[in-house]
């Protein structure tokens, strides 16, 4: 998991402008929220995968449910309202540009945090034998 300091660092550096944007820049604070996050989420997994799917499961409804629906339902009232766009849908604008590298570098590290490993906990009460499976799951992909 080479990515999971980066992504904690940017999560403790966006909570960070909650309490003080000069916070996000305190190497101190960052070191100390990403290995406290670390350390907390190694020592539910240690528990074992039953505790480790409730926590996923939890973190998936307050992390993705919760928020997406917050977002839809402010863009429909927003859009109700007759507010005006800042999005403009043109094919041209949807359409990544190929002349920056900047937007490639910054897609694979969105995809690398998105491939799955972290989530397949939620799925291990549909797994028959998972100590078997999920073993050889992820040493023999």
């Amino acid at each position: 998991m080479v990515w999971f300091p980066s992504v904690l660092s940017f999560i403790a550096g966006t909570a960070a402008y909650l309490i003080d944007p000069t916070l996000g820049q305190n190497k101190t604070y960052l070191v100390g929220i990403i290995l406290s996050v670390f350390w907390i989420v190694t020592f539910i997994n240690m528990k074992g995968v039953h505790a480790s799917a409730k926590f996923a499961s939890i973190c998936a409804i307050a992390g993705l449910i919760v928020p997406m629906t917050l977002i839809i339902a402010l863009a429909i009232t927003w859009i109700f309202l007759g507010k005006p766009l800042q999005i403009h849908f043109s094919s041209a604008d949807i359409l990544p540009s190929m002349n920056h590298t900047g937007g490639w570098i910054a897609l694979t590290a969105i995809m690398s945090s998105f491939l799955g490993m972290e989530l397949a906990t939620v799925h291990v009460k549909d797994v028959n034998n998972p100590k078997k499976v999920f073993l050889k799951l992820y040493l023999f992909p």
